[in-house]
């Protein structure tokens, strides 16, 4: 096996445990209930952690896990696992406390696709220092696209992507996302850099 394989293999091995737990929580109907994050008590725990991880249907678990493994398995092999699970929780602890805010018509959250969007945020902002202006340009737009698809949603109700389900996508979890994922990168960016001149 080549060793590009192999560092995937081994990046991969914490989404891949999170996504099965995710999986097997599926399993469960009853329990996924009691782990969704309740918005009328948004710190209660451990719904502000475990609502992210339970979904409503195998579809949207199937839309959220394969975007969470693939990206997480991502950050892991270009920051560390600990950068992915601070983007992670970032994300979790983030998204329970604002969403009562600005979707105050929700009673409950399931689903992992604002940690998604965070994943996919902090990619974006990683690839904003690349030497290469395509890359660049790629990054910014994909930044730009989240956010515009995500106020189109949110303003509209209508969602782009997901389709018509047991779950109705939840566009202020993407926006909140999209910001802790950024923050966090520009966090480890800063970080490293101060390092560096140091």
């Amino acid at each position: 096996m080549n060793s590009k394989l192999k560092d995937i293999m081994k990046a991969g091995v914490i989404p891949a445990i999170l996504t099965l737990l995710m999986a097997v929580l599926m399993l469960f109907p009853e329990l996924s209930g009691m782990l969704e994050l309740r918005l009328d008590q948004p710190l209660r725990l451990p719904g502000c952690l475990t609502g992210h991880l339970v979904h409503y249907s195998w579809r949207h678990f199937a839309l959220d896990a394969t975007v969470f493994l693939a990206l997480g398995t991502v950050a892991v092999m270009h920051g560390g696992v600990k950068r992915f699970l601070a983007i992670c929780v970032t994300a979790m602890l983030t998204v329970s406390l604002a969403l009562p805010l600005l979707s105050p018509e929700l009673t409950a959250y399931r689903g992992i696709s604002g940690v998604d969007t965070a994943l996919v945020a902090a990619a974006a902002v990683y690839l904003l220092k690349d030497r290469v202006i395509t890359v660049r340009f790629v990054a910014l737009a994909t930044l730009l696209g989240i956010l515009l698809k995500s106020l189109f949603e949110y303003r509209s109700g209508i969602s782009l992507f997901a389709g018509n389900d047991l779950f109705e996508p939840v566009a202020s979890a993407h926006i909140i996302g999209m910001l802790c994922g950024s923050v966090v990168a520009v966090v480890a960016i800063f970080k490293t850099q101060t390092e560096v001149l140091q």
